[in-house]
């Protein structure tokens, strides 16, 4: 996937909540950044860096979408 096929996605998800950063976070990974430098650019520990690169290279633009985290309640 090319960065214009991210800037175009990153257009189409402003609206929701999370996954902006997330597209935000792979552009500059594309651009040469470490994670660590992608990291601190949208504002993240390291850890969820490499969760998002490893999603993305797995699964790609379905992997930056949250996955549901809710309980069910007793």
């Amino acid at each position: 996937m090319s960065r214009d096929d991210l800037d175009k996605r990153l257009k189409y998800v402003e609206k929701m909540v999370k996954v902006p950063d997330r597209i935000k976070f792979m552009r500059y990974r594309y651009e040469g950044y470490s994670v660590e430098e992608s990291c601190k650019k949208v504002d993240i520990l390291k850890m969820m860096g490499y969760r998002w690169h490893k999603r993305w290279n797995r699964d790609g633009y379905v992997g930056l979408i949250p996955r549901s985290t809710k309980t069910l309640k007793k």
